[in-house]
């Protein structure tokens, strides 16, 4: 049902208006009436009309200003405007603002239908574009999540094979990152804040936001060949994001020119994190220093489940040139090692099957006595030769254990087949690495990742066809398969007959 503004100045072709329209389109319905051009814009701002019907020639304000500001509004609505007199002037500005339909009076009833369904058609088709680009965008934020969990060659491919499918081609690329706390103005999110940054700054751009850590975000804004794309200042940017929150930190990357650029620009505006940090006195505000540290343990972890003990080691030497002289500042070391020593329990206990390891233990009795130490230089010494014997241990277990994982992969593939996993999903999850496990994978059961989840869902969907009333739509859907056509070529191509034909054959 479309929401119609009817605005005139005359009370009887108001009325006249408000019987005709939903005689003549009955998805439409008269939301609001307005007898002058105030009215007509107040009521633009408080109402979701879909479709504005305005005479030209109003008091306060004319039809062409309504026709402005409602192209102005954040809704959009079209508008076909109505004049009692044929003059070329008004027509040429009404093309100007894209108005829909120019009538004169007297109003025929089949020319107003004609414009109600051109507006109505218009509305359809842009809702499918909008539907089809947030589909497009919801991918490829999906594929720079993969990437950013499991930085892999093969994790960029993927990206960039989603890029291309979707018919993009980018010339400018920035990355940026984004670090704060809960505790922003008027209750806004980190990602509310960044998502406002970007429209204001890369407005031609794609704009995409993922939470990779805790308190870190990183964003893109990804510009396509043949649009102008300029990059903002970015002391601009980092003044206004410390505008939500004194305590923000941002950083953006230069501007490159292709896709393939992407890892570089990431790399360089978390280098640009980091070094925003150096040089800051022993006394600088915890809060402040914390940011710095939250960047680091995030290279730390990445460099662990990417099996790379000597880039671990260097995250821990930035750590010891942090703290070099701020001994006092305990509660920031523990913090880091707590929370880093943590997350290498799960990913070995993922990893190993169980917590019965010797790494576990020995990471849960520094957890356990933390509080008890009082020497940053020698926790985190300890801390050193801890996080690379679990980044080899992790390397070396995953060469003897990749049957005992390839099960258990399989066995959390049966259990949540119907939801949205990736192998990279699977892969961070157990801690293991993607490139490597998709090669053992294969030997081990038999069948690659994607063959096997797709010949669970389809086994899953037999079952649903014999005993279930459920559409083809619904079930396919229930299995993890969002297009009904692709998954309907997918069961012929495994059962020999379309989903149809196998229901009605079990049936008979």
């Amino acid at each position: 049902m479309y929401k119609v503004l009817a605005a005139d100045d005359e009370v009887w072709i108001r009325r006249w208006l408000e019987k005709t329209i939903p005689e003549v389109m009955p998805d439409c319905r008269v939301a609001a009436v307005a007898e002058d051009g105030e009215a007509a814009l107040r009521a633009l701002r408080e109402e979701e009309i879909d479709i504005v019907v305005s005479d030209i020639r109003m008091p306060m304000a004319t039809g062409l200003e309504i026709a402005l500001a409602a192209g102005k509004s954040e809704k959009r609505p079209k508008v076909i405007l109505v004049s009692g007199y044929d003059e070329f002037g008004y027509a040429k500005q009404a093309i100007d603002l894209n108005v829909v339909s120019y009538l004169l009076k007297p109003i025929d009833k089949q020319e107003l239908q004609q414009a109600l369904q051109r507006a109505a058609a218009e509305i359809r088709q842009e809702e499918a574009q909008a539907g089809s680009a947030e589909l497009v965008q919801a991918a490829i934020l999906k594929y720079l999540q993969n990437y950013l969990q499991q930085p892999e060659e093969y994790t960029f491919q993927e990206l960039a094979r989603a890029v291309k499918s979707a018919g993009k081609r980018y010339e400018a690329v920035y990355a940026g990152v984004f670090q704060c706390d809960i505790s922003l103005e008027k209750g806004a999110t980190p990602a509310q804040v960044i998502d406002r940054l970007l429209e204001r700054h890369f407005a031609a751009c794609d704009r995409f936001v993922v939470l990779e850590d805790n308190m870190n975000y990183v964003f893109f804004a990804l510009g396509e060949e043949g649009k102008k794309v300029v990059g903002p200042d970015p002391r601009l940017l980092r003044a206004e994001a410390q505008q939500a929150s004194p305590k923000c930190r941002l950083e953006l990357s230069g501007r490159y020119g292709r896709l393939a650029d992407l890892p570089a620009a990431v790399a360089q505006a978390r280098g640009r994190l980091i070094e925003s940090y150096a040089g800051e006195k022993s006394a600088a505000v915890v809060d402040t220093s914390r940011g710095r540290i939250l960047a680091i343990r995030s290279s730390i972890l990445l460099a662990v489940k990417a099996h790379n003990p000597g880039e671990a080691e260097h995250g821990v030497q930035l750590l010891r040139e942090m703290f070099s002289g701020r001994n006092s500042h305990f509660d920031d070391c523990r913090y880091i090692l707590f929370s880093l020593i943590s997350e290498m329990i799960r990913l070995i206990a993922d990893a190993d099957g169980s917590f019965m390891n010797q790494y576990i233990g020995r990471g849960y009795e520094f957890c356990v006595k933390i509080n008890h130490y009082h020497n940053v230089p020698a926790m985190l010494d300890w801390f050193a030769g801890y996080v690379r014997q679990v980044a080899e241990y992790l390397e070396k277990n995953q060469s003897f254990n990749v049957s005992h994982i390839a099960v258990r992969v399989r066995n959390y593939m049966l259990e949540h087949y119907a939801e949205d996993i990736s192998l990279a999903d699977i892969c961070d999850k157990f801690g293991i690495n993607a490139s490597y496990f998709s090669k053992k994978f294969k030997e081990e059961i038999g069948m690659n990742f994607v063959d096997l989840l797709t010949s669970i869902r389809l086994d899953a969907a037999a079952q649903l066809l014999l005993n279930t009333r459920s559409s083809v739509a619904q079930i396919s859907k229930s299995v993890g398969i969002n297009d009904a056509k692709y998954f309907s070529k997918l069961f012929h191509n495994s059962y020999g007959m379309n989903p149809t034909q196998y229901r009605e054959r079990g049936a008979g």
